[in-house]
């Protein structure tokens, strides 16, 4: 049989695309060779964040066995850094940077006798590129990219407080921003502008109330966008930055970005994401077992403007399976 090019591959995915009415998303399931792709791309238990850039360039990166892994698209490993040699171990939060040239990461690293986190940048180019707390007995972590890949934000926690705040830096540390707050955590930056959301809780309350902060690195003002239970680790931001979905108690509620309630959603499974239109949320829900293992579990997306939910697996048994939005497809690993 023949070998394909992944243009080809998405050449057809996307003409079939526009014989398709708007509203009606296709998914592309684990037999397409595209998702196929994605599976090799993604072949680690502890992985980086799998973005477009990447299915389109056919690289991706992988942390397995302390080691720093570019591979190709069949899963082959054509790179490697071994973190020992930079005195980092244990890398976690990694996510892409939004050029899809670059992975940041939480790093263990060791000084002195003493152990903590540092943010690191790892380029294609293979050089590494490392972000240290201004607070050197502070943990950093949950760091991730701005839109244009010049900032970064992370959590820097102490650890004989654990209070924390957020931190904001360029990628070459000419510049340190610490946003002070008695505890915050969990940025989340905008897709085009320097403008960031994070999460704010009281200091050793128990509580489920958070705070959701927009804070603006141009203005350097913050606001506080919305007050009350929020059960999710991150505000989920729609792509065209105009609307945010945020996990309460009993429903799901999406809010502008002036703090509004624009709309409630009831009934919305996990794993969330946005469409790339910014029209519709998908998510997971299922049947699970007392102990929280999977029964079945099926794909939906709600349409934001209509409040209408559509059901995209009926058939299918996702059991535990990750998927992304690709155009108006979705494509399931």
């Amino acid at each position: 049989m023949k070998k394909i090019s992944l243009s080809i591959l998405l050449c057809i995915l996307f003409t079939n695309q526009l014989f398709s009415e708007s509203n009606n998303v296709k998914v592309v399931d684990d037999y397409n060779p595209i998702s196929r792709i994605m599976t090799n791309l993604n072949k680690s238990q502890k992985k980086a964040v799998f973005n477009n850039y990447n299915l389109y360039n056919k690289k991706s990166f992988i942390f397995e066995n302390n080691n720093f892994y570019e591979i190709d698209q069949d899963g082959k490993k054509v790179k490697i850094n071994h973190l020992g040699k930079y005195n980092f171990e244990k890398p976690i939060h990694e996510k892409w940077g939004n050029r899809g040239d670059k992975v940041i990461a939480s790093v263990l690293t060791w000084s002195k006798g003493n152990k903590s986190r540092a943010i690191a940048i790892f380029s294609l180019d293979g050089s590494i590129n490392t972000i240290f707390s201004n607070d050197p007995s502070s943990f950093a972590t949950q760091p991730c990219f701005s839109f244009d890949d010049q900032f970064i934000a992370f959590m820097q926690t102490n650890p004989a407080t654990h209070l924390s705040n957020i931190v904001i830096s360029d990628i070459n540390e000419h510049q340190t921003i610490v946003v002070d707050e008695p505890q915050a955590g969990n940025p989340v930056w905008f897709n085009h502008s320097n403008k960031l959301l994070y999460k704010q809780f009281q200091p050793y309350s128990k509580s489920d109330s958070r705070k959701i902060v927009l804070y603006d690195l141009e203005s350097r003002s913050k606001k506080v966008l919305y007050e009350g239970v929020v059960k999710m680790s991150y505000p989920l931001l729609s792509p065209n930055d105009s609307l945010i979905v945020l996990r309460t108690d009993k429903e799901s509620i999406v809010i502008d970005i002036n703090g509004n309630i624009v709309k409630k959603l009831k009934n919305v499974g996990g794993t969330m994401k946005w469409s790339p239109d910014s029209q519709k949320i998908s998510y997971i829900r299922g049947s699970y077992t007392h102990d929280g293992e999977i029964i079945h579990e099926s794909l939906f997306y709600t349409d934001i403007n209509t409040n209408i939910e559509v059901e995209l697996t009926p058939n299918k048994n996702l059991n535990g399976k990750k998927y992304m939005w690709m155009g108006n497809s979705i494509i399931i690993e």
